[in-house]
Order: C-alpha cells, then structure tokens, then sequence
C-alpha cells in the first residue's frame, strides 16, 4: 500500500512520462485516442509503483527490478506471438520513458536528463510528419517547467534546513511563467527547415520483422503511416485532409531506366467528401499483364494508320487548323526498359511502375503470376496479400515525345469527337471505295483503343454534387480560347505554376466541413502534391475532361556511382493524369517546385515561362520553312541581337542615372568620378598612386581634351572641405561620364570594343 501512496507524491513524473508516450505514438500512429491516454497513465502507475515496492527492500531492489522487466518482456512477446505490433511499440514506449523519468526524477534527479529524454518524441515526430508545434508538445513544456520550479523550491528548502509552503503569489507568479511559454510557443514563427530523424521507419522495422515476421512488419508499417502520405500502405482510399508528407531520407528503390520516371503506385476514379476512392469496381479488377500491351501500343498504331491514309489520299476529319502538322518530322512513341530494384527488401501488395507499361517480367518471379488492372496498379499475383520481391524489369512506352514532333503535334489537335472519328474504320476508305489495307492485330489494337475511349469518359469525368460553381467557372476561364483536351490540360497546369500557389509541407488546418479543393484553389493556395494533383483533377472534369487521381513516386535523383535512380521515402508524389483521345493517359505537373514564391520568384517565373513558348514557336517556325528562307532570317538574327543588346544598355545606362539622382549628391558624386578613373582606365589612362585628384584632372586635359578639372574640385570640396555638392554638381558627373564614354569608345579598336561593350 505504501508503494502506491507515494504515487500521489510522484504526479509530475508520471504526467511527464505520460506525455512523452503520447506524444511518441501521436507522431507514430496517427489521431488521439482517449482509451490509449487512460492505458498510458495506468501502466505508467503500475511501472512506478513497481519501482517503489522494489525502492522499499533495499537489499533485493535490483533482483526486483530485473524480475520486474522480465514480467513485462513476457508481456510483449505475448503481443508479438498474437500478431499484436501496435500493442509491442505501445508497451516499449511506456516502459522506457517510464523508467527513465523514474529514475532521473525519483533515484538520479537529474532534470537536464529528463529534458533530453523529450528530444526522443519530438526527433520521431519530425522525421515522421511536416507539423511545427503541438499540443502534446507543450504539454510536455509546460510540465518540464512545472518540474523544474519544484526542483528548485525543494532545493532551496533543503539549504534552508526548513520547509517552503507553496502560497498563493508562488502559483500565480509559475502560473503567469508558465502561460506566457505557452503563448510564446503559439505564436513566434516556426523554422520553415523541420529537423529530421532519417531512417526512423527503417530503424522500426528491423527491429519487429525479427520478432513478428514479414506480413507483421507490414502491418506495422501500414498502422505507423496511417497519417503519412505513404502510397505503399495498404489502403482502399485516400484522404485529403487527414494527410502529412513524407521527410524520411529512406531509400526504398532504385531503378535502371534512362530517363527520369514517374512511377504510379494506384490511381482513384471517384472523389467524394475529399476522398479519392473506388467507383467502378470493375477497374480494380487484375489480369494478366500481357493484356495490356495493346494498350501501351496504340498510340504507335493510331499514328501509323493517320499517316498511311493520307499517304493513299483520304481525307481525314482533322480540325481545320490542323493543316500545318503534316510539315513535322515523325518521331515514334520509343519502347523503352527499366529495372526496379527493392534495396530494403520489405514486402508490398503493389509494385511500383512507370506509365506506359506494356509488359512486367522478373528472373525471380513468374511472370505469368504479375497482374495489372485499368487503374495502372500492378501485382504479384491477384489478391492483397503482401509480398516480398527483389527486382523485376519493366518495358514501357515512353512518355517524352519532342513537342516538334508530328506526333506531339498530333497530339496538340486531336479532341474526342476527332479521336472517335479516326478511330472508326468506316473512314479509311480510297476513293474508289476500297478499305485501307490494316492488319489483323492492328484492327485489334484500334478496336480496344475506341472501346477505352468509351469507358473512360464513362468512368473518369464524374463530379460530386457539392463541387461549387466557382470551381466551374475557374475552369472555364482557364481554358477559355483552347480547343484541344491537350491544350486545356496544359492551361490547367500552368495555372498553378502561374498564379501564387506556394508548396507547403504543413498547409493550413482545413475548416470543419470545408470541401477540400475548394478551399485550396480559393482560400490558402498552400499545400503539397496531393492538394495540387486532386485540384487539377478537377478542374480537369468541371471542363469535360476525363481525369484521374495517381499516387506513386518520382525516380529523379541520378546517382553517377550505380548509374541509377534513387527513391526514397520523400520521393513520395501524387501527380493528375489526363486522358487525351486517341493517345491515352499522360501525366501532367501542377504542383509547384518551390516552398515559398515572393512576388520577384513569380515575375521570373512568368518571364521564363513566355521566353520558353516564345523559343519554342520560333523553333517550331523555322523547322517547316525552306532552306533559302532560313537563310535570309540570318542577318534579321544578327540585328535583332544588337538591337535587344543595346536598348538593354540604354536601360541600364538611364537606371544608373536616375539611382545618382536619388542618391545623396556627396556620395553620387564620388561613385560617378569613380565610375570615369575605371572608364579611362581601359585607353590607359590611368591614375597615379602619387596624384592627387587635381593632378591627375589636370594630366587628362592634357592628354585627352576632356575637361574634369570642375568636376574634381566639386569632387574636392565635398570630400575634405564637407560642402556638400548641388544637385547640379550631380548632373555635371553625369553629363562628363557621357563625354568620357564618346571618347574611349573612339580610342577602342572593334576587339577591345566588343570586349569592354557594356561598360562603355
């Protein structure tokens, strides 16, 4: 009984154990749960009445201690054998912290130690989520505090050799303290650099996957992540506003390919209550992967069969506008490899793969055993079981297709109505009424292709009734003027690049009852990918474009060493994809690649973005003119060049004067004398080490003719007499700097001229 009436002289220590364990499972599993507070405070009180039975009997208190922990051991491998992990992490936390805060509170009283001990949950809680500060965080500050005063007081008393009573001034004065941390804490801006503990996950799993096996291992894994935007984990839908991206430096694969890749994990048809999830079931179903090949080929096919039959003279129903891409070079879709390798060798439902995927084979697996469905997920084998893999290779239909292509151009111009037309064979017929001449297995290929057309505006073009109507009319005002489902798509992307959405790994909190896309575009314009790709999404389909929703990861960190691309962890992305008639699904890049865009990162932005249509309209102008004409655009180049060097001097010359202007007249005027001696130093009429300013104004009348005796004595006079010089005197400088320019420009040979351009 005497153990736990010393309980009520141990509330501090146990509240802070206490907030350490739920801080470190807040940050590992996800939302509070007021259940596992209650099992947190009564096996903590269990541990610390443990430890002071075992304080009481001096002699045997060590025995106690280890007969103690062997109990508790039994405890969790009792977890472990039931399948329990969640149990196994909750019942390690509780017995570390408690019996670390125990010990430096109670035996040891050390409270620099029990304020490292803090550094665990917080260090585990950044690596794991983007949030700053927390509840649980200062609640743990605010007890720390709490303990500190008390230590103190009773230190004190100690010295004193009396007892301190606690009166009412002591508990409002801690009270004041402690309130004025608490505010402190809210409102002082947070680093906008989180720290990280790298490999957190991985450290977690090495240690359960000896105890509970690969299907535990998973488990875990998919409990811990269950508030991270984890595209691995087992999940039948994704939340919007429940989730925090990855930081982990991880690496999870690495993949042999010779471009860049998007690799898709799952995609989503459905949107409800900022939920992507399962519509039509029938999309989810597995077959084997070599269904799919006509799929990743038809594109090849479609534009095989276009050139061929204006080859034989058809007319095709092609866009009036469309004239100008039969003047491009054709450029195949490219079959392409790519091999994926497992470097932690963990297990999963699904493997990760590029777009475009035509067939999937690995010298470990049977290839007749991996599965795909509409959705683009790819599986070993046809149920949800996890799995354990090491690599496997993948031949896909690559997604760079130059833009001056006449396939890209293609592209560009082709619509639904286009796309079903092209792909109907009743218009391939010659004049004289005769069929093209197709293949077996092209008329294959084109029967399914006009068959996924169907489906796909049946499946993936459907909005929720609470979408509202701004996000209509947005979508009709990005894509106002553009004919094309490609053109709309590419507005829809530059839209976010354009128009002040910042990245933001902790956006702010959405409101109670807030539809999450709406609240995006309109009211904090701030978040990650998964708020940027549902956003473009749609958009997408309040403009009849068939869309969707794709979670995965990018493979663009190139490692020269292996000569592979790394993914980790925070390679994690969610990406739209748009369906083009005719071509299929492409992926497009709305979100933002900065974490913060001021209004100069946004002007460059827009600068760079016209200068790069700009480039490309002039390349794409040039390609399809004749030869004789390229080559009288030769020295309209050359004068354009000059004419943009020189009006860009002319503008840097006026800047420079009007910064005199405002300038205060001594300082203007010593830069602007400056700015002559370095001038007149490129005809080597340089400055003595001996001369005065006088002297050496004097020398270069001689010399030169030009006349800066006047401006020198200004010059003189403002520097050691401390008149100061008139707005006059300033103009003087300027009107002399011009005088200079003149003549070191007649003294320069055209060498040194083009070499000293824009100083002169």
């Amino acid at each position: 009984m005497e153990s736990t009436h010393r309980l009520e002289k141990q509330i501090l220590p146990i509240a802070i154990s206490v907030s350490l364990v739920n801080w470190t499972l807040r940050s590992m599993f996800g939302p509070f749960d007021v259940g596992v507070l209650i099992l947190t405070v009564v096996f903590t009180c269990v541990i610390f009445a443990a430890y002071n039975f075992a304080q009481k009997h001096e002699r045997i208190k060590v025995l106690l201690f280890f007969g103690f922990s062997f109990l508790y051991l039994i405890a969790c491998q009792v977890a472990v054998s039931a399948r329990y992990m969640d149990w196994v992490v909750f019942l390690v936390a509780v017995y570390g912290f408690a019996s670390t805060v125990y010990y430096f509170t109670i035996i040891r009283y050390r409270v620099a130690i029990v304020f490292l001990t803090g550094l665990i949950p917080f260090l585990t809680h950044s690596a794991r989520t983007a949030k700053g500060i927390t509840v649980h965080f200062l609640i743990y500050l605010l007890l720390f505090f709490l303990l500190y005063f008390e230590r103190t007081r009773k230190k004190r008393a100690e010295a004193q050799g009396c007892n301190i009573s606690i009166n009412k001034w002591y508990c409002i004065s801690m009270s004041v303290f402690l309130a004025v941390i608490f505010v402190i804490s809210l409102v002082v801006p947070k680093p906008s650099v989180i720290p990280r503990l790298a490999y957190v996950n991985a450290v977690i799993e090495q240690v359960v996957q000896p105890l509970g096996g690969g299907a535990a291992q998973q488990n875990l894994f998919q409990s811990i992540n269950s508030n991270l935007y984890n595209p691995l984990s087992l999940k039948k839908q994704s939340q919007l506003d429940s989730m925090t991206a990855p930081l982990s430096d991880r690496i999870l694969f690495e993949v042999a390919a010779e471009e860049p890749l998007y690799l898709r994990i799952q995609s989503w048809d459905k949107y409800e209550n900022n939920v992507w999830k399962v519509g039509n079931k029938e999309l989810q179903e597995y077959k084997p992967v070599s269904g799919f090949y006509n799929d990743g080929i038809k594109y090849n096919v479609f534009v095989n069969l276009v050139k061929k039959a204006k080859e034989e003279g058809i007319v095709l129903p092609l866009p009036a506008d469309a004239s100008e891409i039969w003047n491009y070079n054709s450029t195949p879709q490219a079959r392409k490899k790519a091999t994926i390798i497992n470097v932690n060798n963990f297990s999963t439902r699904l493997i990760p793969v590029p777009i475009g995927v035509i067939d999937v084979y690995s010298e470990y697996e049977n290839s007749e055993n991996i599965y795909m469905n509409k959705s683009g997920s790819c599986n070993i084998g046809k149920d949800d079981t996890p799995k354990n893999w090491q690599s496997y290779d993948v031949e896909y239909m690559t997604q760079r297709i130059p833009k001056s292509s006449f396939e890209h151009k293609l592209i560009e111009v082709l619509d639904r109505t286009t796309a079903e037309s092209l792909l109907d064979m009743n218009t391939y017929k010659k004049n004289n009424g005769e069929p093209l001449d197709i293949s077996y297995d092209n008329l294959n290929v084109l029967y399914w292709a006009a068959e996924d057309l169907k489906n796909v505006y049946e499946n993936y073009t459907e909005l929720p009734q609470n979408i509202s109507d701004r996000i209509y009319n947005l979508a009709q005002r990005i894509t106002e003027g553009k004919e094309s489902p490609y053109e709309k798509a590419l507005a829809i992307e530059q839209y976010f690049h354009n128009s002040g959405y910042v990245y933001d790994l902790d956006p702010p909190r959405l409101p109670r009852g807030a539809e999450a896309v709406d609240y995006f575009l309109f009211e904090s314009k701030k978040g990650f990918c998964i708020h940027y790709a549902s956003a473009m999404v749609i958009l997408a389909r309040a403009c009849g474009l068939p869309a969707r929703y794709s979670e995965g990861y990018v493979a663009d960190e190139f490692d020269s060493g292996t000569g592979r691309f790394i993914v980790r962890d925070k390679d994690a992305h969610a990406f739209p994809e748009v369906y083009i008639p005719g071509y299929g699904w492409m992926v497009f890049e709305p979100t933002v690649s900065v974490r913060e865009q001021d209004a100069i990162s946004q002007f460059f932005s827009k600068v760079k973005s016209v200068l790069t249509s700009f480039r490309e309209t002039v390349v794409n102008f040039v390609e399809i003119m004749p030869p004789w004409v390229r080559i009288m655009f030769i020295p309209f180049f050359l004068f354009s060049l000059m004419f943009w060097i020189w009006f860009l001097r002319k503008m840097y010359v006026h800047s420079w004067k009007k910064r005199m202007l405002k300038l205060e007249s001594d300082k203007a005027v010593d830069r602007i004398l400056l700015k002559i001696i370095k001038l007149l130093n490129v005809v080597n009429l340089n400055r003595n080490l001996h001369e005065t300013p006088l002297q050496y104004g004097q020398r270069i009348y001689k010399e030169s003719g030009i006349d800066i005796l006047g401006f020198v004595e200004v010059f003189n006079k403002s520097k050691y007499a401390k008149i100061k010089p008139s707005v006059e005197d300033v103009k003087l400088g300027i009107s002399l700097y011009g005088d200079t320019v003149i003549y070191v420009k007649g003294r320069l040979k055209w060498f040194n001229l083009l070499k000293y351009f824009w100083f002169v």
